[in-house]
């Protein structure tokens, strides 16, 4: 019997390396700002300045809008305690002319002021909207 022979197999193989860079952002990387400052000398100053500026005015734009917001809900705050302190008035009024044996009346002003509290509710709840150009037209004044 012949013993087995093992078959040495000899095989070369190449690797190749791939290096993918990856960079975010507005500005690109150094190494890119480096070849713009070779080919145009003051570019990256330039570009440094734009970005500055760009973040500036998003920074103001920003700034506005969360003011704005901020008045947005100091103005329905307000119109919360002005609206309850009004129902109040009315609902003293109407307790007053039910004690002075003015019932009808009583109940003619509490149903008027419940009509109008239901409209104003029903009125925020389906803001009008503009047919010509598609808008949100608000109900505050």
């Amino acid at each position: 019997m012949t013993d087995s022979s093992f078959q040495s197999v000899q095989s070369t193989s190449t690797s190749t390396e791939n290096t993918m860079l990856a960079h975010r952002g507005f500005l690109p990387s150094p190494e890119i700002l480096l070849q713009y400052e070779k080919v145009q000398p003051g570019f990256a100053e330039r570009l440094l300045t734009i970005t500055e500026k760009e973040q500036n005015k998003r920074l103001a734009r920003e700034d506005r809008k969360q003011i704005l917001e901020e008045k947005e809900l100091n103005t329905e705050r307000l119109q919360i305690i002005v609206g309850f302190l009004g129902i109040c008035v009315v609902i003293g009024f109407c307790s007053y002319l039910a004690y002075l044996q003015q019932a009808i009346v009583a109940g003619s002003v509490a149903s008027s002021v419940l009509i109008g509290l239901a409209y104003v509710f029903v009125s925020r709840r389906f803001p009008k909207t503009n047919k010509n150009d598609n808008s949100v037209v608000t109900n505050t004044p």
